[in-house]
């Protein structure tokens, strides 16, 4: 058994992850709105001084990036080598993480960000490594769908009697609206794109930090808000952008953003919205039935699991059943299920709004639905 002394833990809907010391700080960038104590055993380990080769028996290879056997993985990329132990099993899932160390081609493209786009730090970038859609999230999926709950592609908001989940694809308005329905409001935020609900139908406070665009920001207040956070540089850089007719984003804790009084901890989902943008010359909503937005549901919160998706058609090709990885066909279906089942049996609405629409005139509509 490892040592697992000094960590922290963090609530991630009904999940529990401990985190090692050493990289309590990088995961307290994301998630430290979601600090708990914990004594027993959690859901997940995540430790940073094993080797996460050492770590895993692998029977099958996929060219040098990407190893796996029964319920274990191993993956390769660009900023570091990752250990899934015990991902398609009952037993605790571990999570070994080793970073490379950065090069010339980085010190390059660090360069490039600082003049061009946002400028990340050595830490920054490593945990922009882990939180990322591609590597940590569709573990916290795997982990939910163990105990049917699931992540949602939704801005989430609501109070102690009730919830509302603004879904649809990315760029569809979800952050924007949402964050302006808060504003106006005394409901209180639970998520950005990252939504959770277990299997009783709860929303939880989600995690991940808020995705800001430039063109979500409806009013001088807020943004003013968000530059307060950034370095100087940052600030700098995001009034550059902005200036020259461009669409800067940034990552932020909603608890520093919103501040921790306008968190929503948990509240149950009683009403979902599905946002999608077309050629309709004037917003409607559209007659339609459970079953057709359920689907859209999973197809947009699919589309954020792409990477995953990829593995799992990866290791379909070369093990052939012979592990306990779902086939792509059979996580889709997975989550399909959850979602009938944990989604409200009423009050699900398909919203059509053209490209012209803002924030603003869609935080009016929602709230009259």
């Amino acid at each position: 058994m490892n040592d697992i002394s000094m960590t922290e833990s963090y609530a991630i809907g009904p999940l529990v992850i401990n985190v090692q010391d050493k990289g309590t700080e990088l995961f307290n960038r994301e998630m430290g709105h979601c600090s708990v104590d914990y004594n027993k055993n959690p859901d997940m380990h995540v430790f940073f001084d094993k080797d996460p080769v050492e770590q895993i028996s692998s029977t099958y290879f996929a060219g040098e990036k990407l190893e796996f056997n029964k319920s274990d993985i191993l993956i390769k990329d660009s900023k570091g080598t990752y250990s899934i132990i015990n991902l398609m099993s009952d037993s605790t899932t571990e999570i070994y993480i080793n970073f490379k160390h950065f090069d010339l081609g980085d010190n390059i493209k660090r360069l490039y960000n600082i003049i061009f786009g946002s400028y990340k730090s050595p830490l920054e970038r490593k945990h922009q490594a882990i939180m990322k859609y591609g590597f940590f999230w569709w573990i916290v999926q795997v982990e939910l769908l163990k105990k049917k709950g699931s992540f949602i592609h939704a801005f989430i908001f609501g109070n102690d009697k009730e919830a509302t989940a603004i879904t649809g694809t990315g760029g569809a308005g979800k952050t924007g609206t949402g964050l302006q329905l808060v504003k106006s409001s005394s409901y209180k935020y639970l998520s950005d794109d990252f939504g959770i609900v277990d299997r009783n139908g709860s929303c939880y406070i989600s995690p991940r930090k808020i995705t800001v665009y430039a063109n979500e920001l409806s009013d001088k207040y807020t943004e003013k808000g968000l530059l307060d956070n950034f370095s100087k540089l940052n600030r700098l850089n995001w009034q550059l952008q902005s200036g020259l007719g461009n669409n800067p984003k940034r990552r932020i804790r909603p608890d520093t953003l919103l501040s921790s009084n306008r968190l929503q901890r948990c509240s149950p989902l009683k009403k979902v919205i599905y946002i999608r943008r077309t050629a309709t010359p004037e917003t409607e909503i559209i007659n339609t039935t459970r079953e057709k937005i359920i689907s859209m549901i999973n197809d947009a919160s699919q589309r954020e699991l792409n990477r995953f998706i990829k593995i799992l058609y990866t290791i379909k090709s070369i093990s052939h059943g012979e592990t306990n990885f779902p086939t792509p066909t059979k996580f889709y279906k997975q989550m399909e299920k959850v979602y009938h089942n944990i989604l409200p049996k009423s009050n699900l609405y398909l919203v059509d709004t053209n490209t012209e629409t803002t924030p603003e005139e869609l935080s009016r509509l929602i709230k009259n639905i």
